[in-house]
């Protein structure tokens, strides 16, 4: 069963800089190699972006406005112009592009939910983070209404979390609040879908994330290669776009 991959990456700019086009052919090569040709990859992007260096990478371009000052609520109506559009054929993975997929993410898909999720357990307040969300491709109509809620909690926050951790807000919100916890790994929320938490160690691996209590380091040894080799998504936030870099080397890509 195939997977389309969504890849949201906007600077308001023509061109992109060198580092951003290395994070990018990082990324999408991951796929590639961990998914092969059956996988698209979709970029979400805004309306300015004309670097063919980016723009090559990705078997199809959607575009929409996208400003900086509300970067993260212009990602999450992308997402839901997206599941308008989708034809359903295939499984859905949002992310990030500071992202690489060493492995195979259809594990993900073979429980009961509509939207999967990873938890930060450290976070209680925004425990989900909107650069990593799967959707099942069997119930379109709940995959939607989800979204919709999503979006519809970010549009209503006070101005100061349009832009940064509204993201994380809203997802709370529509995933918590007046839903019901089926079991530790399963939620029933208020829009009728089924929200399932997947192992954030595996399929959101942030390396030398702040529950390590660690710096992050400035490289990496064969043992951390080793043990990112095998976690099926990892995630480079923040100041870790160095480690991507080595990682991706590492992996071949």
């Amino acid at each position: 069963m195939s997977i389309t991959f969504a890849t949201f990456a906007a600077y308001g700019a023509p061109a992109l800089n060198d580092d951003v086009i290395e994070q990018l052919v990082f990324h999408t090569s991951s796929i590639r190699k961990s998914h092969g040709r059956e996988a698209s990859l979709t970029l979400l992007t805004d309306e300015v972006l004309a670097d063919a260096r980016a723009l090559q990478l990705f078997d199809v371009v959607k575009r929409r406005p996208v400003i900086g000052a509300t970067l993260l609520l212009d990602r999450a109506r992308h997402y839901r112009a997206f599941l308008e559009d989708h034809n359903w054929a295939s499984h859905i993975a949002f992310l990030d592009f500071d992202i690489l997929v060493m492995k195979d993410i259809h594990p993900v898909f073979n429980g009961y939910a509509d939207v999967y999720l990873t938890v930060r357990s450290w976070s209680k307040n925004m425990p989900f983070n909107g650069g990593v969300v799967f959707l099942q491709k069997d119930k379109p109509d709940l995959c939607r209404g989800f979204y919709n809620d999503v979006l519809s909690v970010y549009e209503h926050l006070e101005p100061e979390h349009l832009g940064w951790y509204g993201d994380q807000l809203s997802l709370m919100a529509a995933a918590t609040t007046g839903g019901s916890q089926l079991s530790p790994d399963l939620i029933q929320t208020r829009s009728g879908a089924l929200v399932g938490i997947v192992p954030r160690n595996d399929y959101n691996h942030t390396p030398y994330d702040v529950d390590v209590g660690k710096d992050v380091p400035s490289a990496l040894d064969a043992t951390d290669i080793a043990f990112f080799k095998e976690r099926p998504v990892l995630h480079f936030k923040g100041p870790r776009k160095h480690l991507m870099t080595i990682m991706a080397k590492a992996a071949g890509l």
